[in-house]
Formats: C-alpha cells, sequence, structure tokens
C-alpha cells in the first residue's frame, strides 16, 4: 500500500465532504445523504445529479431531485417505439436508462406549469428498490404500513361502534 497516496485521497475525501457538496453550496455530504434517506423513505426513490467541472470545489457537486419533479406524467410507450418513454423515465429497448425528464419548475397548483429538461442518465443517480421485474420507478417503504394502519383503524372504530351498541341494549321485565 502506498500509504502517502491513501493519507492524501482520504484528506481530499474528508475535506469534500464535510465542506459543501451541494450545487448550491447549502449542505455537506451528510445532511444530504439524510435528506435522501428520508426521501427514499417516503417517496420510495431519490435522484441525485452530478455536475462535474473545474470552477466547482473539487471538480464534483451534487443536486438532490425531488421525485415530484421527475415527470411521471410524461410517456411515450409502445410496440414499435425504442427509446420509450416511461414515468420520465427514457429508456432502450432493454431497459437500460437514457435519460430523466425533470420539470423545469415546481409544479404549483392553478399555474400553468413549465417544460421539463432531458437530463442524460450518465448525470442522474435513480437510487430504489425494486419489488418487481422491469419496475420504472420506486414505491413509498410506508405504502404497504398504511394499508395495515388503515385495516387497523376499520377494526378500532368497528370494536368501539360494537361496544357502543352492545351498550345501548336494554331489556324489560313485565310481571303479570
Amino acid at each position: 500500500l502506498d500509504v502517502g497516496v491513501n493519507r492524501e485521497v482520504k484528506d481530499a475525501w474528508i475535506e469534500w465532504s464535510t465542506g459543501p457538496v451541494t450545487v448550491d453550496g447549502m449542505l455537506p455530504l451528510l445532511p444530504l445523504e439524510e435528506q435522501l434517506l428520508g426521501t427514499a423513505a417516503c417517496e420510495g426513490e431519490n435522484f441525485v445529479r452530478r455536475y462535474f467541472g473545474p470552477d466547482l470545489p473539487h471538480g464534483l457537486a451534487l443536486q438532490g431531485i425531488d421525485p415530484d419533479m421527475v415527470d411521471d406524467s410524461y410517456n411515450v410507450v409502445g410496440a414499435r417505439i425504442d427509446p420509450e418513454i416511461r414515468l420520465g423515465i427514457e429508456m432502450d429497448s432493454r431497459g437500460r436508462r437514457l435519460a430523466y425528464h425533470v420539470l423545469d419548475q415546481p409544479y404549483v397548483p392553478g399555474s400553468r406549469g413549465g417544460g421539463r429538461i432531458r437530463i442524460a442518465a450518465e448525470e442522474m443517480r435513480h437510487v430504489y428498490r425494486a419489488r418487481r421485474v422491469n419496475q420504472t420507478r420506486g414505491m413509498s417503504w410506508l405504502g404497504r404500513a398504511v394499508a395495515a394502519l388503515k385495516t387497523l383503524d376499520r377494526y378500532v372504530e368497528n370494536e368501539l361502534v360494537a361496544s357502543a351498541t352492545g351498550a345501548a341494549k336494554m331489556g324489560f321485565l313485565q310481571w303479570k
């Protein structure tokens, strides 16, 4: 092992990861990772765009992209269409990601909305846990729990109704 080179690599990593790593200069690596983990838990996926350039500290910066910004309403599919676009993700006939179609401004109710930009797959990291073959987008980690909690909520409500109904029963005795 080259101890000197390893030390330089380690020092450069510490310097980069503890300084701002986001393209807007706001977050070090650990807070960005915490945001991305929270997004994955709620949304089931996260997207990170990588920027390279001599104008950036260490030549690299990252940008988290809200999954809602990847235009899931943009679909171009068909038997003879290659590449196709599913849920805002452009892919070839083998399923390899080619690009991501991202809204150029957040959706605001009542707004006309803007357009979308195409980001090459080489610039983007899409992280999600696929639960099915050929799954294109992630599913919230909370989805399964929400269904069970909804069932539990109905059960508790029915127990309360049954209890109130049972308490409201009356009987009358009449002597002749």
